[in-house]
């Protein structure tokens, strides 16, 4: 019998490190090891998430992250930032592998201190680390990678519909807009005010507006594409739904080409991905045909009136925007089939 991968979660507790959880949980192939908890060592894992009482009799243990480090094969941190420092320190140490799903390694040391008011304490490390959307950055992850930086869920979806037409010298770069949307889930589970039922049901709220912190690492990883600056407004909101993104850009056009010919060059670049599809002219992309998947949905239209260009991309934060991501990542390190444990129809309704 193959070996099973040795795996612990670092935010068990939280959206995302339950999303991690429920799907590696039921893999032949992998074994979770540890559950660290600073908040509720001691406890059964299904006392704090009851929709896995009927699978899971683990105990979340005291977090420490050497031992856990030691015992484990590949470590997830799914955690605010700051909280990964030590985790990853301790992987470089003992030669594990690391796959942050938080921010600590998304961006350079300047930008990271600047956009996240922290000064960086392993900062040393950001230079190993991979940033990886694996349909942009899947060749960047080579024999030897051991942190994983896992995008944030807005850049995600904002890259995948913008980079291969910056690639291809499409847009004006200078002035992007970002118009998105998020369910509350993105939030994360902690108790706030703004993601209270009677709060945000039947309510549309920008928040963060010019200062938030997933700016940054679209316009640093989107600048791979070009010599010229990359510059995004990016406005997200919180809708009063669970689950997605809805990310609505728009650039202004370098040349003159059409919506069709501007459809086939997203369609040739994902043509042989199986996560991302490009739709059809005239259908245009739903939170709720990816949910609960790690898909990601793409269309454009051209606004002949203005001569702007409408980009469209959807995702649903907790897979592709997150935890899928972060397993599609696990499985290219590994060498396994990249839809392993995600490949899973969209929920409807």
């Amino acid at each position: 019998m193959k070996k099973k991968i040795k795996v612990s979660i670092f935010g068990a507790t939280g959206y995302t490190g339950i999303e991690l959880y429920r799907r590696l949980k039921v893999r032949d192939d992998i074994e979770i090891v540890d559950l660290p908890s600073k908040s509720s060592p001691g406890k059964k894992y299904s006392e704090i998430v009851g929709s896995i009482k009927s699978i899971s009799d683990e105990i979340l243990i005291e977090w420490n992250p050497e031992e856990t480090v030691k015992k484990s094969d590949i470590i997830f941190t799914a955690l605010p930032h700051g909280e990964t420092f030590d985790i990853a320190k301790a992987c470089k140490i003992y030669d594990k592998k690391l796959i942050d799903i938080g921010a600590d390694y998304r961006l350079d040391k300047e930008a990271y201190n600047k956009w996240y008011g922290l000064e960086h304490r392993e900062s040393a490390l950001i230079d190993e680390a991979v940033y990886c959307i694996p349909e942009l950055h899947r060749d960047k992850i080579k024999e030897g990678t051991w942190l994983i930086a896992n995008p944030g869920c807005y850049p995600t979806s904002v890259q995948l519909g913008l980079a291969p037409l910056i690639d291809a010298g499409i847009i004006e770069t200078g002035n992007i807009i970002v118009d998105a949307k998020s369910g509350v889930s993105g939030a994360g589970r902690g108790l706030k005010l703004a993601t209270l039922y009677s709060e945000q049901n039947e309510n549309v709220n920008a928040y963060g507006v010019g200062i938030h912190r997933h700016k940054p690492e679209m316009e640093q990883h989107l600048q791979q594409y070009t010599d010229d600056n990359i510059k995004i407004m990016f406005t997200p909101h919180l809708m009063p739904m669970t689950r997605g993104i809805h990310s609505t850009m728009y650039a202004t056009l370098k040349k003159d080409i059409s919506e069709e010919e501007i459809r086939e060059v997203l369609k040739d670049k994902y043509k042989n991905e199986y996560f991302v599809k490009v739709l059809d002219k005239g259908i245009m992309p739903h939170t709720k045909w990816v949910y609960g998947s790690n898909f990601c949905h793409i269309n454009v239209v051209l606004d002949k009136d203005t001569g702007n260009l409408v980009i469209l991309s959807v995702i649903d934060n907790l897979v592709k925007g997150a935890s899928g991501q972060a397993i599609q990542n696990m499985n290219i390190l590994f060498g396994i089939e990249e839809k392993k444990g995600i490949e899973n129809i969209p929920l409807i309704p």
